[in-house]
């Protein structure tokens, strides 16, 4: 886990906009329960484009 506070956010802000993008939802929260295990492995394997 990122230790510093502000970096931690903008990694979980890019992180929700691209689960937003790859699942096609307004929220993380809208994901079909299907679809549940691949967002979870998604969320697992991600990695940041940038780190600024």
């Amino acid at each position: 886990m990122e230790e510093d506070s502000k970096l931690r956010s903008k990694l979980f802000r890019e992180l929700y906009r691209e689960i937003k993008d790859r699942f096609a939802v307004a929220s993380y929260k809208n994901i079909r329960r299907q679809d549940l295990r691949i967002a979870i492995r998604y969320i697992e394997s991600w990695i940041p484009r940038k780190v600024s």
